[in-house]
């Protein structure tokens, strides 16, 4: 029999299926892609239409077989999960690999610590899938929040004593841990993580205030946490000017349109590696007009990538 978590996953799937379809689709469909029979169908589906999600969904009533429909054009109006903000389809994906395993070995009691302590910063996610000695470190990180004390990480290139553990971060399609370690807060992939063990020194007495707040600051994973944010002027060539329009989903959260003709955009960063990946990524067509430091570091970059091309 399924549990919960797994009602709630098929629950989103339907959702998630109502909206791929904006012409309207019938129960048919759920039952064949799903394997669901009639009656279990009709029992999901109504479950949905009594819920909060119910307002999502046109039922058209007008035909033998009713037709599902949305009520909104936007799927992230409907996924709404854990702690109550919204979220992509893609993003609420991201933690269900996670889930699996909390639920296989049988972890059900940090659960809902993982739930209070999982952000995705970005969006879509892929290639979300979580290896076992991933999980293995976020049950330990988990628990040593669960208890108040601090941890050391054995990395693969450094070790980090006396740490505080904050939240789990999905980024970039991979997971990270933020951490604080004496006044700094910064992110570690956990990937990079050998080995963690609970320090014998320290409890935790009090957690930053605001963590939530901040991290969704972020753009992605080289975004540095708390830090004085600065402004990058692009311009996109009409190449791949159509990637950038107002109605286009954005490539940062700040990224907004300052000129049109040519195209001009604004991004806010704390970090020149966060632009400076991305512009390379659309090599020639993106141009950095401002600030001039972060001009001139492009500049290096590419003189010393050129020397390899003699």
């Amino acid at each position: 029999m399924a549990n919960s978590i797994d009602i709630l996953i098929i629950y989103f799937k339907i959702l998630k299926g109502i909206y791929e379809h904006k012409d309207g689709i019938t129960s048919e469909y759920f039952i064949k892609n799903f394997q669901l029979s009639k009656q279990t169908f009709s029992k999901y589906i109504q479950h949905i239409l009594s819920s909060e999600f119910g307002e999502y969904i046109y039922v058209d009533k007008s035909k033998k077989n009713y037709i599902y429909k949305p009520a909104l054009p936007d799927i992230s109006e409907v996924i709404k999960y854990y702690n109550g903000d919204k979220y992509t389809y893609d993003e609420f994906l991201a933690s269900q690999s996670v889930i699996r395993y909390l639920n296989e070995n049988n972890a059900e009691e940090i659960l809902n610590l993982f739930k209070e302590n999982f952000v995705a910063i970005d969006n879509p996610l892929q290639d979300n899938l979580i290896n076992k000695m991933e999980f293995a470190f976020i049950k330990q990180l988990l628990q040593s929040k669960r208890f108040n004390y601090k941890i050391n990480l054995i990395c693969v290139d450094t070790t980090i004593n006396d740490a505080i553990f904050l939240k789990i971060i999905y980024s970039d399609k991979n997971y990270y841990a933020l951490l604080k370690h004496n006044n700094n807060i910064f992110l570690r992939r956990l990937a990079f993580i050998k080995e963690i063990q609970k320090s014998k020194k320290y409890l935790v007495k009090d957690f930053p205030s605001g963590v939530d707040m901040k991290i969704k600051a972020m753009s992605n994973s080289l975004s540095l946490y708390d830090c004085p944010r600065k402004i990058a002027r692009l311009q996109i060539s009409e190449n791949i000017s159509k990637y950038f329009q107002a109605d286009m989903k954005k490539f940062f959260k700040s990224q907004k349109i300052i000129n049109n003709s040519p195209l001009q955009i604004e991004i806010e960063y704390t970090n020149s590696l966060e632009i400076l990946r991305f512009v390379k990524t659309w090599l020639p067509d993106i141009k950095i007009l401002s600030p001039q430091e972060l001009i001139k570091e492009y500049k290096n970059n590419l003189k010393e990538a050129l020397k390899d091309y003699k």
